[in-house]
């Protein structure tokens, strides 16, 4: 935590205008047609200087719950963010959902506020941003029109996951183009297993918590949320009850400590799970559980309140939000549960006070604290109200995963998202959420997908039996035995992709000490013998015998 940290934004306010007039230029013609821009810039400022998780009533100062993320590479070798950012050096950081990238990158956008550098934000799921990043090194181009020629640029860009394939084009363009202007570097996020399209940069992975960092946002959050748990205690429970992984992860964390109002041995294991349990618990639970009787101006229970929000996540693609639209959501779900009398601004607020979930932004707009609880009410939706079909899915997002976790059998959206998408992505959230699926249906089309995907990157040295594909096409790891198992005897064409899923299916097998009948395996994977492939983790040799039963 940073909470001995302190950051005066009404001080380095001023100081970041003026570098930005010096930028732009302060004649009336220039400061008319970059008002807009500026305007965006000092919203990002009021964006980035609070936070307000899931359940927190209302935001906090970052500085206060913020906890200084570390930085690795594939390779092993650590750094923090403030080195790659004195280094100058463009880079790609990746994480998971709920790991901290946004917040990561709005803590380096408000420290940098006063540096002689000149930091630039652009979030990319909000209106615009994409198109203003596209005009902004169209205009660095065009050099004659700029005022301040000497001034190095930081240009922090947030979400590239968050928008289509076409704007991430769009994007990496941009950035590339940006690159050979030598203007300064950029910091892009993005989620862990998606693919950064013809964008050459260093590439870092937001590192889990410490444990010192996992107490201290624990007890911070506690105090927020205005609840007695001890963080040490608290995170040693967590380990001893199987949650290591929740431990290093901030969402995670968040949703454990709403959970532990009620049993904690019932926190479920995957974040799907998770946020349905803590999504319950704040809309049905909280105020028995912290011994609080709420004042309901209005007589409409959880349950209708969280259909309203599933409701505006669904038919709000694109966050925040304008109030308007907002409102319009909800009062349509109210009509629908004939709580027509219900005003649905007064519930807004309401919800917002109590759940935390659905907020408004100093701009008066609506957004949901974390993408992953936007994309989690959205899937519920869909599923429930019976509009999702998977064959008619134009664009494969999280939602849709989700949505695939959520119904009894998520094999036909599996497939769509392996044929939709470049990358695994898709089947990768699938995996990790345990979605239900056929196995055998599944190994099909991923064989499929590894021939026929050239995003994946697969590498074969035939004479030296290494093997190697793309980091975010490595989710063996996160896989269940059993689809290994049909991975490996499923029938496929000949092609480098068969071979290298082979490897790394039977490297996996192996790190876990399963067995593999000889007589089942192809006869094409009986011909490996001694074997490499790169991992996360780094290079692992692997000797076929260790992997079979003897006959």
């Amino acid at each position: 935590m940073c909470g001995d940290i302190s950051i005066d934004i009404g001080d380095a306010l001023p100081y970041y205008t003026e570098k930005l007039l010096k930028f732009f230029g302060k004649d009336v013609g220039t400061k008319t047609a970059n008002e807009r821009f500026m305007r965006m810039q000092h919203m990002g400022i009021e964006r980035a200087s609070f936070i307000q998780c899931v359940g927190m009533p209302d935001p906090i100062r970052l500085e206060r719950l913020y906890q200084p993320s570390r930085l690795y590479t594939d390779v092993g070798t650590t750094t923090t963010v403030q080195d790659v950012v004195r280094s100058e050096k463009s880079a790609v950081i990746m994480a998971g959902p709920g790991r901290g990238k946004t917040t990561l990158l709005h803590w380096v956008f408000i420290t940098t506020l006063r540096d002689e550098t000149l930091p630039l934000l652009f979030t990319l799921r909000l209106p615009s941003a994409v198109e203003d990043l596209a005009n902004l090194i169209g205009y660095l181009k065009e050099g004659t029109n700029i005022k301040g020629l000497k001034q190095k640029l930081l240009l922090l860009v947030d979400g590239y996951d968050e928008i289509d394939e076409s704007e991430r084009k769009l994007v990496s363009d941009s950035l590339s183009e940006f690159k050979t202007l030598h203007r300064g570097s950029f910091l892009l996020t993005c989620r862990s297993y998606y693919s950064v399209l013809d964008l050459f940069a260093s590439q870092y992975n937001v590192a889990p918590f410490a444990p010192e960092d996992s107490e201290r946002f624990v007890n911070t959050f506690a105090s927020a949320i205005g609840v007695d748990i001890d963080g040490a205690d608290f995170c040693r429970e967590l380990i001893a009850r199987g949650f290591d992984d929740f431990v290093g992860h901030p969402l995670m964390l968040a949703l454990a400590c709403v959970l532990r109002t009620g049993p904690l041995q019932s926190i479920p294991s995957n974040a799907i799970g998770l946020i349905r349990r803590a999504l319950d618990t704040l809309t049905f639970r909280w105020d028995e559980s912290k011994g609080i009787a709420r004042d309901a101006a209005l007589p409409v229970d959880g349950e209708v309140r969280q259909r309203c929000l599933m409701r505006v996540a669904f038919e709000c693609v694109r966050l925040p939000a304008a109030k308007e639209a907002v409102e319009a959501h909800v009062r349509t779900q109210l009509s629908l549960e004939q709580c027509d009398a219900a005003d649905p601004g007064r519930l807004l607020d309401e919800m917002a006070k109590w759940y935390g979930i659905l907020i408004p932004t100093a701009s008066g707009e609506w957004e949901f604290v974390h993408k992953s609880l936007h994309d989690y009410l959205a899937a519920r939706y869909w599923v429930e109200s019976g509009r999702f079909n998977p064959s008619s899915v134009e664009r494969w997002s999280t939602r849709a995963s989700y949505a695939c976790c959520l119904v009894p059998d998520g094999t036909s959206g599996i497939c769509c998202a392996l044929r939709l998408t470049s990358g695994l992505s898709g089947l990768i959230e699938c995996i990790y959420n345990r979605a239900a699926f056929d196995g055998h249906v599944v190994a099909r089309a991923l064989h499929r997908a590894f021939r026929d995907d050239n995003t994946l990157r697969l590498v074969v040295q035939k004479d030296s039996h290494r093997f190697s594909i793309a980091p975010e096409a490595d989710f063996f790891g996160l896989a269940k035995t059993e689809f290994l198992h049909d991975l490996l005897v499923a029938p496929a064409e000949p092609s480098n992709g068969r071979l290298v899923l082979a490897a790394y299916c039977l490297a996996e097998l192996n790190r876990r000490g399963k067995i593999i009948e000889r007589k089942i395996l192809p006869e094409y994977v009986k011909s490996l013998e001694t074997f490499t492939v790169a991992r996360r983790h780094g290079l692992q040799q692997v000797r076929l015998a260790d992997c079979i039963s003897r006959p």
